[in-house]
């Protein structure tokens, strides 16, 4: 992607450039300062901790192993030392350091964005699996993500190993002032609906637009609340309804012709949502405030896809320690992706408006691993900026209104067995739809089969 090489864009590479070469000026003082805080004491000797941090840094990539990484930067910088060498020094770096050039990123971030009323906050759970317990054995560990959308940077990424507890440990993460509630709009999907949590977020002055199960009671109009055992909620809390159909195709067994063909499936979606905006928020604006609710699972995917997020192996006395140094890192690269997106915002423009233009995020992740020893060393220059960009800018058009479901081609993963549940769901469906027959498939099924219509496509 040619990139315009105005005055004003060469003014931002400039201060681009500066920014970022900032961001580990000082990196052995301070940490070494950070250190002696600690009463602890360390020699330079062959390793400075710029080498170690940029292979950390490196290491977060997915697929990459110490070895590679180790055996590469050791020849490339003319070190002659023990493997052991990098990550026993990297191991004395401390979290706080990490954190503190998080702050330093998001501080340059803070510069090519503006400030609105609310944040919107996804929230949602994603799993991996970790040496959590420290046993040498993958377990598998639940991960609570907190997505700012209005920016679409991550704000946390909290790795717990606890299943199943994702309403209390975003519960708990509020109590424990983990997440700021100030000015923020939490968007959930119905795994959230919970009347404490409707009740802390109200307490706490925070706005919400969670999705509620059908068969919540305050939206049945044919139950007096007063006779129930429904917890009390605020009087604020105001329920939306919408529905809209999903469309999809598929070849399926017709038992009336004995052979395949192909349907369009139309699913009619019944869709509920509590939320304590008030009436300057639109219907309308709450349902478009819940459907962003989706950049939070782009946001996972693309994690997975790029760094060592699905499975991570490492264990050591300090393992936790080691996955939240991993975890801030992803945070670092995801913030850093944003800030050279916001850059080439000009380019999705002057094209049709019939596609929704959209810089590639994967690519210019890849990009990011190349150039970050150039960050960590101070030495990035302009010339590296204006090559990275026309190098690692790629756009991605897909057709306005279209909607792709999400599948994944690899075996066991969850996109590919709830593709799989999905279609086994579909076929016994479309069975009893097609031979009028409701009494022969379970009642889950049963309830579904009325929102749904199968259209034989003519071939």
């Amino acid at each position: 992607m040619k990139i315009i090489n105005s005055n004003k864009f060469n003014m931002d590479i400039n201060s681009l450039k500066n920014d970022l070469n900032n961001l580990f000026k000082n990196t052995d003082i301070d940490i070494t300062n950070i250190l002696k805080q600690e009463n602890i004491y360390t020699r330079t000797r062959k390793l400075s901790f710029r080498d170690v941090i940029s292979y950390k840094f490196k290491y977060a990539q997915k697929y990459k192993t110490q070895k590679n990484i180790i055996d590469d930067y050791k020849f490339d910088h003319k070190i002659c030392c023990n493997n052991t060498s990098f990550y026993k020094k990297e191991q004395k770096i401390p979290l706080k350091y990490y954190e503190d050039i998080y702050d330093k990123v998001l501080t340059i971030f803070k510069k090519y964005t503006k400030e609105t009323q609310y944040t919107i906050v996804a929230v949602d759970g994603t799993y991996n699996n970790t040496n959590y317990n420290n046993e040498k054995k993958l377990e598998t560990s639940l991960n609570m993500g907190y997505f700012d959308i209005s920016n679409n940077i991550p704000i946390e990424i909290d790795l717990n190993n606890k299943q199943n507890c994702e309403i209390s440990t975003f519960i708990d993460a509020i109590l424990n002032d983990k997440i700021k509630t100030d000015n923020i709009i939490f968007v959930c999907d119905r795994a959230y609906f919970s009347y404490d949590l409707f009740n802390l977020l109200n307490n706490k002055n925070a706005k919400f637009v969670i999705r509620i199960k059908n068969n919540c009671k305050y939206i049945n109009k044919n139950i007096d609340l007063n006779n129930t055992n429904v917890k009390n909620i605020s009087n604020n809390t105001r329920f939306i309804n919408y529905n809209f159909n999903k469309v999809s195709v598929r070849k399926l067994y017709n038992n009336k012709t004995k052979q395949y063909e192909q349907f369009k499936i139309t699913q009619e979606i019944d869709c509920n949502i509590a939320t304590n905006l008030d009436d300057n928020y639109s219907d309308e604006i709450i349902k478009e405030i819940y459907n962003s609710r989706w950049d939070i699972e782009e946001y996972f995917k693309l994690i997975k896809s790029n760094f060592k997020f699905s499975v991570m192996k490492e264990h050591n006395k300090n393992t936790l320690e080691t996955y939240k140094k991993t975890y801030i890192i992803i945070k670092i690269y995801s913030v850093l992706e944003k800030i050279f997106e916001l850059m080439c915002e000009n380019i999705t423009e002057n094209y049709n408006n019939n596609y929704n233009v959209k810089i590639n995020k994967t690519e210019l992740i890849n990009g990011l691993f190349k150039i970050i020893p150039n960050i960590i060393f101070s030495n990035l220059t302009c010339e590296d900026l204006r090559i990275f960009f026309n190098t690692y800018i790629h756009l991605n058009f897909t057709k306005k209104n279209s909607h792709n479901p999400r599948v994944s081609k690899i075996p066991f993963t969850k996109w590919y067995i709830k593709d799989y549940h999905n279609k086994y769901d579909i076929e016994n469906i479309f069975k009893a739809y097609n031979n009028d027959d409701s009494e022969n498939i379970n009642k889950n099924l049963k309830s579904k089969l009325k929102n749904y219509t199968f259209e034989k496509i003519e071939t």
